[in-house]
């Protein structure tokens, strides 16, 4: 067990160490693996074909070993003859690079490893190495680019640690010259603004956002946010705007177009936040993705949810119309979709230390967003509590079912294609 997991795969068949500790992993599938002595993946080579005597090539490879000048000697035990392979200078290279970083030569290394790198742009390992080195010589900041390239996140982690808090101790005299200047400000204001006009202006602004065609509409899902059961009991009553002019919040109201620009923003927010944080916590790419795959899968899961919400309250007794129940889970969404941002935005500035504040953020906005939907389903159906779980167990199992049923309605016209086609193809072959 290493630093970088258990070396070789599940195929080892020997192991041989050198006196640099340099580890060597002979494999049925006749590569030879070769692994810093911290479990380090450097290279490999090698391959399995038969019918054949090509040097580097296997039938069957037992058994590796190395001897003190750093030849590999493996024995393909099919065939029952030696190979040996001297390192070339690239390897040595790089064996004599990791042994200077070991031995705390960190600006030796650094030359190094810079040789290796100026052989093979492309080596990951070089440029984990050529990190590693400016790390130890404090050049912390030269050292991001390196562990980017490297997918190396916890160095990564660490060097931006020190980059950031360099950048703390100069910009905070700023900041706190900033905060106490807006706080001055803020005061005089109000001192003087004896007739309140500042705050008639920024009410005003709102106001008129807010009456935006579309625009308020989409708004409005804050307000749900923050009153879930009033702003959804509205949505029911369907007198919103009497509801919230008498109540004093506002213009917008919830609207079919609006739940449906939601869900089209909701999507664009679920992607950001899928593809675009900090190199620190972005493992999935935009080129790893099935796009197709991804927003087929959201937009049917969430009309699942709409249908089979609608036939369970239908049957139930549920106040709720298609229409209603289209525009609850949008308006819902608010908390998730700034709690996803916040997460995006706050992953370019955070070290792995700080992980649990996005995970804490992550969780809060889930939870909102789940008792948002809750409160609506509750209010829009007028149902009791008791009711309303029953409701969104009724729902889960109607998706399930659904799912179910489309996998094997899938299934069975992929083989009626197949059989047609078949059949055709005799018919071809056969008959005309």
């Amino acid at each position: 067990m290493f630093k970088g997991g258990i070396v070789g795969w599940n195929d080892m068949t020997d192991v041989a160490v050198d006196k640099n500790g340099i580890i060597f992993v002979s494999s049925q599938r006749g590569y030879i693996e070769i692994y810093s002595k911290d479990g380090e993946f450097i290279f490999e080579f090698g391959s399995y074909l038969t019918g054949t005597d090509i040097a580097g090539i296997f039938t069957s490879l037992p058994t590796v070993a190395v001897d003190s000048n750093g030849f590999i000697w493996a024995a393909d035990g099919d065939k029952g003859y030696l190979q040996s392979f001297r390192p070339t200078d690239y390897a040595n290279m790089i064996y004599s690079a990791m042994g200077l970083y070991e031995s705390g030569r960190y600006e030796e290394s650094l030359d190094a490893w810079t040789e290796v790198l100026r052989l093979n742009q492309m080596s990951m390992l070089a440029h984990n190495g050529v990190g590693k080195a400016l790390f130890h010589a404090q050049r912390y900041e030269e050292s991001l680019e390196h562990f980017k390239v490297a997918e190396n996140r916890d160095y990564f982690s660490e060097a931006f640690w020190e980059v950031r808090n360099e950048a703390i101790q100069k910009t905070l005299p700023y900041v706190f010259l900033g905060i106490v200047i807006l706080i001055i400000v803020s005061v005089v204001i109000k001192k003087l603004d004896k007739n309140k006009r500042v705050e008639a202006i920024r009410t005003s602004v709102s106001d008129r956002l807010l009456d935006t065609p579309v625009l308020g509409d989409v708004l409005y899902m804050f307000r749900v946010a923050a009153h879930p059961n009033d702003r959804y009991y509205d949505i029911r009553v369907g007198n919103v705007r009497y509801h919230k002019k008498k109540a004093g919040y506002g213009h917008g109201h919830a609207t079919v177009i609006g739940a449906t620009v939601i869900y089209i923003l909701a999507f664009v927010t679920y992607m950001i936040y899928r593809t675009g944080k900090g190199f620190i916590y972005q493992y999935v790419s935009v080129e790893d993705m099935d796009i197709a795959g991804t927003v087929a899968g959201f937009f049917v899961l969430i009309g699942l949810f709409i249908i089979c919400n609608w036939l369970v309250t239908s049957i139930n007794d549920g106040d709720g119309n298609l229409k209603t129940v289209y525009m609850l889970p949008a308006y819902a969404f608010a908390p998730l979709m700034v709690g996803m941002l916040i997460i995006v935005a706050l992953s370019y500035t955070m070290t792995y230390n700080e992980s649990f504040i996005l995970t804490i953020i992550l969780i809060v906005s889930i939870i909102w967003s789940v008792v948002n939907l809750f409160c609506g389903l509750m209010n829009i159906h007028d149902y009791t509590f008791k009711e309303t779980v029953k409701s969104i167990v009724m729902t889960a199992f109607f998706m399930i079912v659904a799912v179910i049923i489309a996998l094997i309605l899938t299934i069975m016209v992929e083989q009626l294609l197949n059989f047609i086609t078949s059949v055709g193809r005799e018919l071809v072959l056969n008959v005309i």
